[in-house]
């Protein structure tokens, strides 16, 4: 009995150990996840809109706002969030085509489908970080991490903690928040 006691007991040392290299090697950047997740948006892929959209942020994934939303925000790039981002009619068209095909409620990532399910019928948000779905996936996100942080620009600053977001990846595996241990 005492040996079936201290094997059990040995093998979960062993499981500890092998889970604690684990985390090192994520935390560290030694290795990366050795299981394969999809990405939780369609990474942008039009040429033209990282091109155009990125100048000043990040090309955000089109699948986290609904077409009425991405219609909203190329109806007014005159005043888009006080800045002027206007473009020709051709480019303008082009880049409202683009993010249609992939908007949210058009969209079969799960992701996107998570937004959609947490979105009022109603209701045109016209940030991301103005999305229930996105405001519940942040609100374990202490402030501390983000507004006093110099290396993170805000909660619209995707890549600064989603390390992968360039890639459609926004899920706690690919997190790391600059200047913050993980624990």
């Amino acid at each position: 009995m005492a040996r079936i006691k201290y094997g059990i007991a040995a093998f979960v040392i062993t499981l500890g150990w092998i889970g604690h290299a684990a985390a090192a090697e994520l935390e560290y950047g030694w290795a990366q996840p050795r299981f394969v997740v999809p990405p939780d948006v369609t990474a942008p892929s039009d040429p033209l809109y990282r091109r155009e959209c990125s100048t000043c942020h990040m090309a955000y994934p089109a699948g986290f706002l609904p077409t009425r939303s991405w219609r909203a925000l190329m109806s007014q790039l005159d005043q888009h969030f006080g800045e002027n981002a206007e473009v020709d009619r051709q480019t303008q068209a082009k880049l409202l085509s683009y993010l249609e095909q992939h908007a949210a409620d058009r969209s079969g990532d799960l992701g996107s489908h998570r937004v959609m399910q947490r979105l009022q019928a109603n209701s045109t948000p016209l940030r991301l970080t103005d999305t229930e779905y996105l405001r519940l996936r942040h609100r374990n996100v202490l402030p501390r991490f983000i507004d006093n942080n110099p290396q993170v620009k805000g909660f619209s600053d995707c890549g600064a903690c989603h390390f992968r977001s360039d890639q459609g990846y926004f899920n706690e595996q690919y997190i790391r928040i600059p200047g913050q241990r993980r624990h």
